[in-house]
């Protein structure tokens, strides 16, 4: 109790500095949070893409004649047959999902008299729901023997399903798809929970089975380029390597094999981060550029707010020698005052800490268009994001980026508190 009203005090005796080190404290949590609010989205756990940390994604390939690798080309995509006789069967590998390398944003739906435009569609294969974790609230997912069998089925998003039934209750219902006079009509088998156009790799809001047969690359002559993206399940995660090098030893011997072309996956497969990171399909992302952009970003946002408040603090203990004079001279320990100082400014941090996660919400709620495309390669979001209550506030890292900041802070006051203190009672006094 005695701390609290010692801490009112301060506050009503020093407004000026007191609401400095809030707002101050603020922004730099603010944007802490912020930050780890995005690496989080883009690289953490989230629905339907939490098995993030075993994944390994392959949807680009160079071909190029025997010998002339400076006449190479790529299709933005790998062969559907290649992904399923190789990629899907190598160890460790659990389930091989294979989808759109550039996924259709501007599909039309027709049901009955409803007529949907620019709704984003995938086709995918039976595994795929077995790498995304996708949450039915009706109905199943179409299964393998659907896809071989080429049968025009759908999964559809729950707000999808309202919007063109006004219910959930879809299953067994039809809609039809195209853009032209011909269309495709669906029946619908199940209905998922919504996902958000953060998750990369797997969002849309209705999902059609891959009859890969209707493709026109079903017949290329490649042996490995074409117009799918390949998302490998790990059985665990230490054997992602051993996935990797695999592959790289299977498109070795195609390329030996082939007697006119030769192939190279581009360092793939990679990891969900490093795909994330890949801003040019034609090679490997470069690491230490992103990660020194990444360390400048990070001094801004903590190191020069930390040395701004260590710098108004310093002033300020200058200020309070003659009371610290006054307690030393009644008995109080050095040991003693630190700690009233560090309760002080624990105090001041937690209200700064408090509304810089406010602001921060506020930040990634009304500015996710462009903010979440930041530590972007290749597949940035375009659409207005939708943000789940799980990604907004996580404990890990909300308590993570609360502990960062105040390690700064507590080290931007001890300093100056204790090069004040090492003055003896007499030179505090006249102060």
């Amino acid at each position: 109790m005695i701390i609290i009203n010692q801490f009112i005090n301060l506050l009503k005796q020093h407004k000026l500095f007191s609401t400095i080190y809030i707002i101050g404290t603020a922004l730099a949590i603010a944007m802490t949070m912020t930050m780890f609010i995005i690496l989080y989205v883009k690289f953490g756990p989230i629905y339907p893409e939490q098995n993030r940390d075993r994944m390994l994604v392959v949807n680009v390939a160079k071909e190029y004649p025997k010998g002339v690798p400076e006449n190479w080309m790529i299709n933005g995509g790998i062969d559907y047959r290649f992904a399923t006789d190789y990629l899907a069967k190598l160890q460790h590998v659990e389930s091989c999902a294979i989808t759109d390398a550039f996924p259709n944003s501007s599909t039309t739906l027709i049901a009955g008299e409803r007529t949907l435009k620019d709704v984003p569609s995938r086709y995918a294969n039976g595994a795929f729901w077995q790498v995304f974790t996708f949450d039915f609230i009706a109905g199943h997912p179409f299964t393998k023997q659907d896809c071989e069998a080429g049968t025009q089925l759908a999964v559809v998003a729950e707000s999808l399903a309202k919007e063109l039934f006004a219910t959930t209750d879809v299953v067994g219902k039809t809609f039809k798809e195209g853009n032209n006079d011909i269309k495709t009509e669906y029946t619908i088998v199940g209905v998922v929970r919504d996902c958000s156009e953060a998750a990369i790799l797997s969002y849309a809001r209705w999902w059609g089975v891959l009859d890969h047969t209707k493709w026109h690359n079903y017949k290329s002559t490649s042996k490995i380029n074409g117009e799918w993206c390949a998302v490998l399940l790990a059985d665990e995660r230490a054997n992602l390597d051993a996935i990797r090098s695999e592959a790289l030893n299977v498109v070795t011997r195609i390329s030996q094999e082939d007697k006119e072309q030769e192939y190279d996956l581009i360092g793939q497969p990679d990891t969900f981060i490093k795909k994330t990171f890949r801003t040019d399909l034609t090679r490997e992302p470069d690491y230490m550029a992103m990660l020194r952009s990444f360390l400048y970003l990070f001094a801004v946002i903590l190191i020069i707010p930390a040395l701004n408040l260590s710098g108004m603090i310093s002033s300020r203990m200058n200020g309070r020698l003659a009371e610290f004079g006054i307690r030393k001279a009644y008995g109080a320990t050095n040991r003693q005052i630190l700690v009233q100082i560090l309760n002080e400014n624990l105090l001041l941090t937690a209200i700064g800490a408090l509304l810089g996660f406010l602001l921060s919400l506020l930040v990634i709620v009304t500015a996710s268009d462009w903010v979440l495309t930041l530590f972007e390669g290749g597949d940035k979001v375009r659409t207005s994001t939708t943000l789940t209550a799980d990604m907004l506030f996580n404990p890990t890292v909300f308590f993570s980026a609360i502990a960062i900041c105040l390690v700064l802070n507590v080290l931007s006051s001890i300093v100056p508190a204790v090069v004040s203190l090492r003055k003896n009672i007499v030179e505090s006094l006249k102060s």
